[in-house]
């Protein structure tokens, strides 16, 4: 006990009579100080995130998407929400579509490598080009599945309205499926393969999209 009170005086003495160790020992207190700040206002911007009205997170079945735009109230207000409407609906997509991302790619080049055709680099191509097209065409097809106004209108005028998206993770397995069997540009033999291993395909492509939204 003697030698640990003998320590915290000899730093304390350091200190004292040591201008930069007080400086460093200052410098260190704002530092730790800061990071409490920064720690603190993360926390309340994931709680303000959660509590956000149609807030929804991913889970095992679906990659979800939110967002909100704001709207000036009278005047041109209904055309005004209908173009912000209309653009943060793509802007949810797109949230979507960047999880997927180039997984996509990776899952679709390791699902081709256990087929069995000629040309791999061509076909595989055609492959990958016929499965976004097919995601994109799924996006593009989805909807809100919330879409919530808020109670007040702000002192400039404006009112917010909350959209979340949620794209099944299944639809997105089979619509890169149908895809690639619709696809004019794929040959028969390669259309034949893949229907022959398109469960395989089904559970690789959840297992793997099930693991990036965890």
């Amino acid at each position: 006990m003697k030698n640990i009170h003998y320590i915290v005086l000899s730093i304390l003495f350091a200190i004292v009579l040591c201008p930069s160790a007080k400086a460093q020992f200052d410098d260190e207190l704002k530092e730790i100080a800061k990071q409490k700040l920064v720690q603190q206002a993360n926390n309340e911007a994931l709680e303000e995130t959660v509590s956000q009205p149609c807030w929804l997170p991913d889970n095992d079945e679906y990659f979800a998407a939110s967002g909100f735009f704001r709207v000036k109230t009278g005047g041109n207000g209904e055309r005004d929400y209908t173009i912000e409407f209309n653009r943060q609906l793509n802007s949810l997509r797109q949230q979507v579509k960047m999880k997927i991302g180039g997984h996509y790619r990776s899952i679709m080049r390791d699902y081709f490598d256990q087929l069995d055709v000629d040309s791999r680099s061509s076909v595989a191509s055609h492959i990958e080009s016929a499965g976004e097209e097919a995601i994109d065409k799924l996006l593009n097809d989805t909807k809100e599945v919330c879409r919530q106004k808020s109670k007040e209108v702000d002192e400039a005028g404006y009112v917010t309205w909350y959209l979340s998206m949620t794209v099944s993770k299944k639809e997105i397995a089979k619509s890169i499926i149908d895809g690639i069997e619709n696809d004019k540009d794929i040959p028969e033999n390669v259309k034949k393969e893949v229907r022959q291993n398109e469960e395989k395909f089904r559970e690789t492509a959840l297992k793997s999209f099930s693991e990036l939204g965890q």
